[in-house]
């Protein structure tokens, strides 16, 4: 092989690898990344798993992984049915990310925009898998456990953990739930009685046996006055 054919082969092959290192999620690769949702309560140390219950995703932007080896960036395009909603999406606090899905979830509600929906299993745990990459709203659009609050999130996906990406994303969304309010106990063991007075009817009765002999003697009184005319 001549030395300037054998030149051009070896940069093209840099090229490539170069190129292969930069996107990571290109091409084929799209179709390699995955998303696991495990829905579990947990409370005072113990977990109660959400089986039965439905939650559907809606593709809200493709995403495109740029950056060199070691320092992967991810860049969203939203699709053009929510392209109003686009802004600094890494400047935004938990508590805007959180807003915005709220706002997103609306649009989304109105016209159905599903790509995929699962069931829960009896772990709690279900799994959307060849997804392509991009950010997407995860909405529980079937409830069993109703008595667990969820509100709908976005997720990216892949997704860079300590400068490394994660094509198999996992997610563990968060719950909420009201705890019943147990009544206390009153002392003695007796419930009270709400607007009942005891201390009334012990006056009352002391005030009736008073006058009950008062009247006796007045009645007497007056017997012995007309005898008397």
């Amino acid at each position: 092989m001549k030395p300037n054919k054998l030149v051009c082969l070896l940069a093209g092959l840099l090229v490539f690898a170069f190129c292969a290192l930069s996107f990571p999620c290109a091409g084929a690769e799209d179709n390699a990344c995955s998303l696991t949702l495990q829905c579990t309560y947990e409370d005072g140390g113990s977990k109660t798993a959400l089986a039965g219950d439905t939650y559907s995703i809606a593709k809200i932007a493709s995403a495109r992984v740029t950056g060199a080896e070691g320092k992967p960036l991810l860049q969203y395009t939203l699709l053009p049915a929510y392209q109003s909603f686009d802004c600094d999406w890494g400047a935004l606090t938990s508590m805007q990310l959180r807003e915005k899905a709220m706002a997103i979830y609306e649009a989304v509600e109105k016209s159905k925009d599903y790509l995929a929906s699962q069931t829960t299993d009896a772990k709690g745990t279900l799994v959307f898998d060849k997804l392509e990459a991009g950010m997407y709203l995860v909405v529980r659009t079937g409830a069993v456990n109703s008595s667990y609050r969820f509100e709908p999130y976005l997720i990216s996906v892949p997704q860079v953990t300590a400068g490394q990406l994660t094509y198999a994303v996992v997610s563990e969304p968060k719950f909420s739930a009201d705890k019943p309010v147990t009544p206390e106990k009153p002392e003695g063991g007796k419930l009270p009685q709400t607007g009942q007075l005891i201390w009334p009817i012990f006056l009352l009765g002391g005030l009736g046996a008073l006058l009950i002999p008062i009247g006796l003697i007045r009645m007497r009184a007056e017997k012995k006055h007309e005898r008397t005319r």
